[in-house]
C-alpha cells in the first residue's frame, strides 16, 4: 500500500475472508512515521546491513558538471530548465530518436556544479521508469505539447504560477515549442518546430511520422498522455533501444 509520500506515513490494511474468499471484514489507518517510534533493534540492524553496498553505489562518481544542473519545480514544470535539457537530450543521444522528452514530475532535485555521484543521479532520478521507444504522427506530437502545458496557471498579475505546478510539463529535446498560457486548454500550443537532419530546426508537419523517445510512465499515459497510449505507433516500452538513423516519414 501506498500512504501519501516521501515515507511519511505507513499505510496498515487487516482483511479479513469468509470461508468462500468473499472479503468480510477490514480495518487500517495511516500510521504516522515520527521519530517517536522506537525501532526495533532486529530491523534496524538488517537496514544498516543492507544499506553499505548502497552508500558505496551512491558514493560513486560518474561525471562532472561544469555548471550547476536546476532541477526546481518551480522551473522545470513551467519552463525550460538545464537539468530538463540534459536528461532529455542524453535520451534522444542514446536512443537516436528525432524528438526526446523528460517530463518535469520526474526531475526530483538539482545537481551542484563538479563532480556528480551516482547518489546524485539517484536523487534527481528516483523512479524505476525505463526509456520507450515509438513512432508519432506530428498531429499527436501537438497533442501531446498541448497535454504538456495543459495545467499551466495565470496568477493574479498575469504571471505563471510556479507553486504546486503540475508534473506533466515536457522538457523536449530536438524540437522547441512556444505557447501562450491566456488561450484555452488545448490551444495554447502557439508554434512547434523540429530540428531536421541539416541541423535546422522547420515547422513540425502535422501528416509527417516522427520518432519519438522518453520514459515509460508519460508512454503509458502517466499525467494525462494518453494520446501517447493510443496512438503510439510500434512503441516498445522494454529500455534500451535505437534506430539506426533518425526518421521522418511524409
Amino acid at each position: 500500500m501506498q500512504a501519501s509520500t516521501k515515507t511519511r506515513y505507513l499505510g496498515r490494511l487487516d482483511v479479513e475472508f469468509d470461508a468462500d474468499g468473499v472479503l468480510s471484514d477490514w480495518e487500517g489507518d495511516a500510521i504516522l512515521l515520527s521519530r517517536y517510534i522506537a525501532p526495533a533493534p532486529d530491523a534496524s540492524d538488517l537496514v544498516a546491513g543492507l544499506a553499505e553496498p548502497i552508500a558505496a553505489l551512491r558514493e560513486q562518481v560518474v561525471g562532472e558538471a561544469a555548471v550547476m544542473l536546476d532541477g526546481a519545480r518551480s522551473i522545470c514544470r513551467v519552463e525550460e530548465c538545464n537539468l530538463g535539457n540534459l536528461i532529455a537530450d542524453s535520451v534522444r543521444e542514446e536512443t537516436g530518436a528525432q524528438i526526446a522528452y523528460m517530463n518535469g514530475g520526474g526531475i526530483r532535485s538539482d545537481i551542484d556544479a563538479g563532480e556528480i555521484t551516482m547518489g546524485e543521479i539517484l536523487t534527481v532520478q528516483p523512479f524505476n521508469n525505463v526509456t520507450s521507444t515509438f513512432d508519432l504522427k506530428g498531429s499527436d506530437v501537438l497533442a501531446m505539447l498541448e497535454n504538456s502545458v495543459s495545467r499551466i496557471q495565470l496568477n493574479e498579475q498575469g504571471q505563471v504560477q510556479r507553486g504546486g505546478a503540475s508534473g506533466r510539463f515536457l522538457q523536449i529535446s530536438g524540437a522547441r515549442f512556444s505557447i501562450d498560457p491566456t488561450q484555452d486548454v488545448g490551444s495554447r500550443i502557439v508554434s512547434v518546430e523540429v530540428l531536421n537532419d541539416a541541423g535546422e530546426f522547420e515547422a513540425l508537419d502535422p501528416e509527417a511520422i516522427y520518432s519519438v523517445a522518453g520514459n515509460n510512465f508519460v508512454r503509458g499515459g502517466g499525467d494525462g498522455f494518453s494520446v501517447l497510449t493510443e496512438n503510439a505507433i510500434d512503441p516498445y516500452d522494454g529500455g534500451r533501444a535505437s534506430w539506426p538513423t533518425a526518421r521522418c516519414h511524409p
